[in-house]
């Protein structure tokens, strides 16, 4: 990587651009749960989180049958209407495009500009899809007992089954982190079972399942922790991933208040485990849907349960349950989606709840989430270090690809990553479009403005959808970079 010289300090900074961030000193701190549900104009069938845009995205077959896209901080969402109902869906790794899994049939919809890409014609009835950076889509039947997984290659509209063993009708598939396996959890078989199956020929292959037979409970689903290391099942164990079959599936911990899991999801930086509970069938057991577990996402230690609010709607105040909990790319807030109790009667009972994470002030603000490329605008941003860091030098910079892992640079870390373009931009040409004044001193309070303003130049329409992350760090003459804040976003919207 080249490094750019403008100064001393402006070389300390960017002597540490390679590495992975890491969060300091609120590891220890509790999340808070919001207290209202937003609710939402659909209902949802199935649900994944885009990452890249941070968006919600659903399938919806009430009002009627639709992909959505709905950004949880502006509470607001598009949608494309899908020519017959969705079962499932699943959305890439980069967040740019998802699959909807319809009686057999598959939808590819571009999520940036929330267009239908194409729709295929296949032989499986799904109960689970997954969307590979293969260009593969891999459908798991519903049906049939022994089977095989639909593996459809988007470009030409291919279908072809997977080798090795068979699979059992009903199985849950999910996606791999590094993006070049699966791992699946069948259902309606005793004992429960994971598997795993390798994609890099495109058509999947049934590799191997855990080496158990019954010594735990697998219960049906599946997750994994965000870099990939471990699985999280349904039946409320833990167990590790690795493409060595004998360290593979090997079991690793178990959520003590947990007997089963509805939904769950890992943030590294935060080193967070947010766990929504399923309520037993027949009673009884640990824990229940209308909670929010959190766990050490190191030792599996519980850390604190927090109750759902509320739902309120115009009949009454309804008992909320959880479906399903989507991270930040920053892993700092979390929205859980939870339904309000079938006693409400609502034909649209689903909504948003916001969860902070870490729990801090921000010291990066803006004044608007989103700006129109129609008629430009500006995100004014408000800079606060605090009083330790006054008359010190500040930088800000901005990056199209995300906020974690993020830098680190020395001691504080960086929620940016590197990207060649804007990042690259922001960092050798400060105070320059679309930044303005985003090099200079913080004054006596650790205060500073500074904006994004896209006013004097036209940006491509093809770009509505970006989102852009920006965060400040404060420089010390002696120590280099001091301080980092966190990440703001701005959403660019047609």
């Amino acid at each position: 990587m080249t490094m750019l010289h403008r100064s001393h300090r402006s070389s300390v900074l960017v002597a540490g651009l390679a590495a992975a961030l890491c969060l300091h000193a609120v590891h220890a701190q509790n999340p808070v749960m919001g207290g209202t549900v937003e609710m939402l104009p659909f209902r949802i069938t199935d649900a994944e989180f885009s990452a890249g845009l941070a968006r919600i995205v659903a399938v919806s077959n009430a009002p009627d049958s639709r992909l959505w896209s709905y950004d949880p901080v502006t509470r607001s969402g598009s949608s494309v209407a899908l020519a017959q109902p969705g079962i499932c869906v699943s959305v890439a790794l980069d967040g740019r495009s998802a699959v909807v899994g319809h009686d057999r049939a598959i939808t590819h919809v571009d999520l940036t500009t929330m267009s239908v890409v194409r729709r295929i014609t296949t032989s499986v009835n799904p109960v689970d899809v997954v969307l590979a950076p293969n260009g593969f889509a891999y459908l798991f039947p519903f049906s049939g007992q022994w089977t095989g997984i639909g593996c459809v290659e988007l470009a030409t509209g291919v279908e072809t089954t997977s080798g090795g063993f068979s699979i059992y009708a009903g199985t849950k598939g999910r996606l791999h982190p590094s993006g070049t396996s699966m791992y699946g959890a069948d259902n309606g078989l005793s004992p429960s079972d994971i598997e795993r199956y390798d994609i890099s020929q495109g058509t999947a292959s049934v590799l191997w399942d855990s080496p158990y037979h019954g010594d735990y409970n697998m219960g049906g689903d599946l997750w994994f922790s965000e870099d990939g290391l471990r699985i999280f099942v349904r039946g409320a164990n833990s167990f590790r991933s690795s493409p060595i079959r004998t360290e593979d599936m090997l079991f690793a911990g178990a959520f003590a208040e947990a007997g089963l899991i509805e939904w769950v999801e890992h943030a590294s930086e935060t080193d967070t485990i947010l766990l929504v509970p399923r309520t037993p069938s027949f009673g009884g057991g640990r824990g229940n849907d209308t909670q929010l577990q959190v766990y050490n996402g190191s030792t599996l230690q519980h850390r604190v349960t927090l109750a759902f609010p509320r739902v309120v709607l115009p009949n009454g105040s309804f008992v909320s349950h959880g479906r399903f909990v989507f991270l930040e790319e920053n892993g700092e807030r979390a929205w859980a989606v939870v339904r309000a109790d079938a006693t409400s009667g609502a034909l649209l009972d689903d909504g948003v709840v916001e969860v902070q994470v870490v729990p801090r002030s921000r010291a990066l603000r803006g004044d608007v989430a989103s700006i129109s490329l129609a008629t430009g605008g500006i995100q004014n941003l408000t800079l606060d270090a605090g009083a330790a860091h006054a008359g010190q030098t500040y930088l800000l910079l901005g990056s199209f690809a995300g906020a974690a892992p993020g830098l680190q640079l020395g001691t504080v870390r960086l929620p940016l990553n590197f990207e060649p373009l804007y990042f690259a931009h922001t960092l050798s040409s400060p105070n320059r479009w679309p930044l303005v004044d985003s090099l200079g001193t913080l004054d006596a309070a650790g205060q500073a403005e500074a904006a994004f303003d896209i006013r004097q130049h036209a940006i491509p329409p093809a770009l509505a959808g970006l989102v852009i992350h920006h965060a400040f760090i404060v420089l010390d003459p002696i120590v280099g970079p001091a301080f980092a804040s966190n990440a703001e976003r701005v959403v660019l919207q047609q």
